[in-house]
């Protein structure tokens, strides 16, 4: 059931990505998440997500990870034209337009080997979310944290960060 319930926020923000992954892992199914402690998470995986839900949390908390095809947003990071002034103009017009009382708290620009992106905080639907979005060879990664307290949101997103991302962008 908490699977449901992060899924249906994933869609509900619109995260949705087309399959086609040239990044070093090109199935998320092969994720190793032995750096985990599966005690506290449950993890549901397919080819183009992975969604870890904390079993014992007594709310919606959890991490999402997608990849998908590059809409051409990674060369307009790397030429400098979308920049985290620019993601942040876009996720403050979001949080505006979407009912519930959003609030979009910025976006901090990040590189991992190669790839170039974002990291960003939100609050929607009575939950932060922190993002780590990159590009890469004509990929997407997103990668975000759900919990119902911002640190904690931040907290699980950069330990999925740090034990995910290194393995899909080097």
């Amino acid at each position: 059931m908490r699977l449901v319930s992060i899924l249906a926020l994933a869609i509900a923000a619109g995260i949705s990505l087309p399959v086609r992954a040239d990044f070093a892992i090109k199935d998320l199914t092969t994720l190793d998440l032995s750096r985990f402690d599966m005690k506290l998470w449950e993890a549901k995986k397919g080819s183009d997500r992975v969604t870890l839900a904390c079993v014992p949390c007594g709310s919606v908390t959890a991490i999402d990870i997608q990849i998908g095809a590059d809409d051409g947003t990674g060369d307009r990071v790397r030429s400098g034209q979308t920049t985290a002034a620019t993601m942040a103009e876009i996720g403050r017009a979001n949080a505006a337009r979407n009912p519930g009382g959003s609030t979009y708290f910025g976006a901090t620009a990040i590189r991992r080997g190669t790839a170039v992106g974002f990291r960003q905080e939100a609050r929607a639907l009575g939950q932060f979310v922190v993002t780590y979005i990159l590009w890469d060879g004509g990929q997407r990664m997103i990668l975000r944290g759900f919990a119902p307290e911002r640190a904690t949101a931040a907290r699980i997103a950069r330990e999925g960060y740090e034990k995910i991302a290194s393995q899909i962008a080097r």
